[in-house]
């Protein structure tokens, strides 16, 4: 049987939302995104529209048919009810007017008596049989009330017949209609309406292309500026405030250009600090060995004095390799970090014992003070490496008779280790340098004291290579602390 087309979307809005969901997966342009989605969210409303438009006038028709053959039913059963077809199935005038209705409405009569008997049938084939559908049995027990049925495209009425002469319902007329002029009619709105389908997508589509270009132009533009800059190696901040977006990513390429340059300029300086530091110790050595050279006949104490200033400086020289291949190595630290278990409460008592000999030649006093005991996955040397720079440094520029206490404590997350001191501090102005490589607050006293520069940078290049964090606090003539803070469980 044929069916009712009763959905609000066309069968070929289904396959239009598939195949932009499909291409929406695949493509990697913005602007055909933008496209698709501008020509999905306009088509959506006229398919509906269309959609609902078609249905309803379907509705309509169907509903108007349904009315016009409950009419003629009722004529019907009335001249059937006033010329007693029961009592003369045979009436040729009735049986004419039973034929005449049928096929003005291409459908098929059938006049059933109150035994369930059809007694007329327009078709002929099923008289004499019985007829107890769901309809006429309803409209038999009611007896003063039509009732219709509407499937598909067919229409069954059924319509009480009263004898008049004994006010008693004699039997009811069921009518059929074969609903194909609403049908066809319905196949050239549905042509209709997908023609205007066609024509909406085409003119939404041609609309969308140029509103994206339109919308995309100051992408392209930021694109543009980009490419400029990479080909020309300009230098220059962009700025394309269009829209907030294209200004968030102007602002943040001028933020990242902005530390390459000074990503760049700190390389350049750390080159000239290298050559620098590696040179002072070289023109020492250089100044001493023609000092002696230009020299006749020199004594052995003033030989062996310059002998043991040679070898200071070869010493200092050594130190500043071996700070600058830590540094290197610091670099690979995902590659070079053995993690192991660790008690770092030994390893602190290990550290202090070792720095013991160089506090006592300054008279400072070291302190140790753990909370608990605290075992942590970390690499042991090089973490070692990093407390023994900030104990050190304590000790180094710490006054005669001073102190260097350091604590330990953790919680279930972290430990951390405080190096704290009452030494001379450090400035204001300097604390944010002071992890810069080769930076010295003193740059005197660090020479006298043997130091290069890099110990601090060393310190947090391992604290960071732990996932952890080191900050500083300090006031001038009054001491300075330094707090780590280092994951108990390494963090790959």
């Amino acid at each position: 049987m044929r069916q009712l087309r009763s959905s609000y979307l066309p069968s070929g809005g289904l396959v239009i939302i598939l195949r932009v969901k499909k291409l929406l997966s695949k493509a990697t342009s913005l602007r055909i995104i933008l496209i698709l989605v501008l020509v999905l969210f306009a088509m959506l409303p006229v398919i509906v529209v269309c959609g609902v438009i078609r249905s309803a006038a379907v509705s309509v028709q169907m509903n108007n048919l349904v009315m016009d053959v409950q009419n003629h039913s009722l004529i019907m059963s009335n001249q059937l009810s006033k010329g007693e077809y029961f009592a003369n199935t045979d009436n040729a005038v009735l049986n004419s007017q039973l034929v005449q209705m049928a096929n003005f409405y291409n459908g098929r009569a059938e006049v059933i008596d109150n035994t369930y008997v059809i007694v007329g049938d327009t078709y002929v084939i099923d008289k004499g049989r019985y007829n107890i559908s769901e309809l006429v049995m309803k409209c038999m027990s009611d007896g003063t009330k039509s009732f219709y049925k509407r499937s598909g495209w067919n229409i069954n009425i059924v319509q009480p017949i009263v004898s008049q002469a004994e006010d008693a319902l004699s039997g009811v007329l069921l009518f059929s209609v074969d609903a194909a002029d609403v049908e066809a009619w319905n196949k050239r709105v549905t042509v209709i309406i997908d023609i205007i389908e066609i024509i909406t997508f085409i003119i939404i589509a041609v609309l969308s292309y140029f509103v994206s270009a339109l919308l995309m132009k100051p992408l392209r533009k930021l694109v543009g500026k980009f490419k400029e800059s990479a080909k020309y190696n300009v230098q220059e901040d962009i700025v394309v405030s269009t829209y907030k977006e294209t200004r968030d990513i102007s602002d943040s390429y001028n933020k990242v250009l902005a530390k390459l340059k000074n990503l760049d300029e700190s390389r350049q300086q750390f080159v000239s600090n290298v050559s620098h530091e590696l040179k002072t110790p070289i023109t020492s050595i250089k100044i001493l060995a023609d000092s002696l050279n230009s020299q006749e006949d020199v004594p052995v104490e003033l030989y062996r004095e310059f002998m043991v200033d040679i070898a200071n400086e070869v010493d200092r020289e050594n130190r500043i390799i071996e700070d600058l291949l830590s540094l290197v190595r610091m670099d690979k630290t995902s590659n070079s970090l053995n993690i192991t278990e660790t008690k770092i409460n030994d390893l602190l008592e290990a550290l202090l014992k070792q720095l013991t000999p160089i506090a006592a030649k300054k008279n400072v006093e070291l302190i140790l003070e753990s909370f608990r005991p605290v075992v942590a996955e970390v690499d042991e040397m090089k973490l070692t490496l990093a407390l023994s720079n900030l104990v050190e440094n304590a000790i180094k520029y710490n006054r005669e008779g001073g102190w260097v206490k350091v604590t330990l404590n953790a919680d279930h997350k972290y430990f951390f280790v405080k190096v704290e001191d009452n030494g001379i501090g450090i400035p204001d102005n300097e604390q944010d340098k002071v992890f810069d490589r080769f930076y010295r607050v003193d740059k005197a006293r660090s020479r006298e004291s043997g130091g290069t520069g890099l110990g601090l940078a060393i310190t947090q290049s391992i604290v960071f290579s732990h996932k952890g964090d080191i900050k500083l606090y300090s006031k001038l003539d009054e001491g300075t602390t330094f707090n780590v803070r280092i994951p108990l469980i390494y963090i790959e």
